[in-house]
């Protein structure tokens, strides 16, 4: 049985560049320019690209049935992303990845779930166990500490240290309204785990 206190760690937006790697496949798939793509202000892709609903799904899929969406893509911190994560793992933190990979689509979905852990072991990237979150959601997987980037924040777990990963989409969350701590990288967050000022 674990004693060790659980941290859950986003994937998307965290560690795996989805913006970069969908801007990859909307260049490879519809020929738009890459400085048409911008870094998105909001976290639908859909809503900031000039793409519609449906040609996003459709690139969405196809990359992912290719090999190429979540097998294919760069660390968010290069190294500094197994680095950080080996520091929380050194100062007796279990990792656990936990993941939204959940489509309409059975074969997507196996797909996706399978590119993510190709993605997940080619990097190397230190943790204990994956979890994929069906449509329980992540508030199933309880945990001691939890960082991701959505602004939705329905991850936000009451009793946990939650961190929101700093990223363009989120910046309308007032951090210490929500009583939740914002960081900039996953070694900031080390720190605060350890108990080191940032």
């Amino acid at each position: 049985m674990n004693d060790k206190p659980i941290i859950n760690v986003d994937v998307d937006g965290v560690l795996y560049d989805f913006t970069g790697a969908m801007r990859n496949e909307f260049v490879l798939q519809m020929g738009l320019a890459p400085d048409s793509l911008p870094d998105p202000h909001e976290w639908r892709l859909e809503k900031v690209w000039p793409v519609t609903w449906a040609q996003f799904h459709s690139v969405m899929y196809d990359g992912i049935a290719q090999g190429r969406v979540f097998r294919r893509g760069e660390m968010l911190e290069d190294v500094w992303t197994r680095r950080s994560l080996r520091h929380i793992i050194d100062i007796g933190w279990h990792v656990r990845l936990v993941t939204a990979k959940t489509f309409d689509d059975d074969f997507i979905t196996m797909q996706a779930r399978k590119n993510m852990l190709d993605w997940i072991y080619t990097n190397e990237i230190p943790h204990h166990t994956i979890s994929f979150v069906d449509l329980s959601g992540k508030l199933s997987y309880r945990a001691d500490a939890v960082v991701d980037d959505k602004p939705t924040l329905e991850w936000v777990q009451r009793g946990a240290e939650n961190f929101l990963y700093d990223q363009p989409w989120n910046q309308i969350i007032n951090a210490e309204e929500q009583q939740i701590t914002r960081v900039k990288t996953l070694f900031e967050m080390y720190k605060s785990l350890k108990g080191e000022p940032s």
